[in-house]
Formats: structure tokens, sequence, C-alpha cells
């Protein structure tokens, strides 16, 4: 009788061990985020980018630009807190004439280290590829394509055509917008990762 206890306490344990590893979420940072948690962010994900400066445009809200190995700027991340609520903007402005200095395009492999960035960093979910995942399973069936307005001379690059694929992920809305540079091209360029709460 005892072996047998000993034995089920044994199966209790793993059992527990494996149910307790799918109710993991990934922890919240601070709203807005700061340059520290954007940093260890860029780390756990594998990228190679570094934060050129950090400001505040507004109250309850930071802006700062990510630049990569070369000192190239490739994104901008954005996020607020109170009183306007948890919100963060990964925006990627790939143009060889935009006015931010914006000269490099992500390619699509790199796409996964991104999604995985804007993941830990809004936090929340049940894992780093939940959101990565999610986009690349549906992305076919939820995108839908956007009207586009006719951007300012210079100002940032024309596409043929903008996609936007959105998602209720628990009660986190994603947004995921693609833009295509020519008719017919199997390349995107990903332009916009957003997460905010789905009532927002």
């Amino acid at each position: 009788m005892k072996r047998f206890f000993g034995w089920w306490m044994a199966v209790c344990v793993v059992l527990a061990g494996f149910c307790g590893c799918g109710r993991q979420v990934l922890s919240v940072p601070g709203f807005p985020v700061d340059t520290g948690a954007v940093e260890a962010a860029l780390e756990r994900a594998g990228l190679s980018w570094t934060v050129a400066k950090e400001e505040s445009w507004a109250e309850g809200q930071t802006v700062c630009t990510l630049h990569d190995p070369e000192g190239r700027m490739v994104a901008i991340v954005s996020s607020t807190g109170e009183p306007q609520g948890r919100m963060l903007r990964l925006a990627f402005l790939p143009s060889e004439n935009d006015p931010y200095g914006v000269t490099v395009s992500l390619s699509e492999q790199d796409w996964e280290r991104v999604f995985r960035f804007g993941t830990i960093l809004y936090g929340g979910f049940a894992g780093e590829r939940e959101v990565y995942d999610a986009f690349q399973t549906t992305r076919a069936e939820k995108s839908v394509q956007l009207d586009q307005e006719e951007p300012l001379s210079g100002a940032r690059k024309t596409y043929q055509a903008i996609t936007e694929w959105s998602s209720d992920i628990g009660e986190t809305c994603c947004v995921v917008r693609l833009g295509q540079p020519s008719a017919g091209s199997s390349e995107f360029d990903l332009t916009l990762i957003l997460f905010c709460p789905v009532d927002q």
C-alpha cells in the first residue's frame, strides 16, 4: 500500500508540474515602458538592437527609437500607461527617403524575433511565440486590405497595398500591418505591431 501511495504521489507531482507550466504567463512590466524593460525584451528575443533615446511626449507616454548594430534606425517604440491605458506600438518605417532616417526594412526571417520582442515587452501572454503563431496560422483569413491616404512627398515609402491582421488573444487586441511594395509581389514590409486591451 505504501509503495502504491508513493507512486501515486510521484505521478501527481509530475502532473501538477505540467499543469503549472501551462498556466504561466509572461510578466507585465510597468507602463509606460522604460529603457530597461525595452533592453531586457530585446536581449530575450535575440535582437542586437540598441535603444537610442527615450522621450516623453505626453503624461503617461514614452517613445524611444531602436537602432541596428550599424546605427541605422529600425523602429520606433511608443507606449502609454495611465491615464490613457496600457498600449504598446512598434512602428517600422522602411524607406530610403524617410525624414526619420529609417533606411532598412526587416526581412521576413526576422519577423519571429520582432514579434517575440513585442510580446515579451507587452507581457501577459501565455508564451513568447503566442502572437507570432496566431498571426502565422490565421494571417490569410483575418487580414483585410486598408484604404491608403496619399503620403506627403518624400515622407514615407508608398505601398501598392497595405493589409491589416487583427486578433483578440485573451484580453489583448493584437494588430499587425504589412505593406506590399509592388503589385503581385510576394514580399511584404512589416510596418506596425500594436497591442492594447480588447475594450480600449
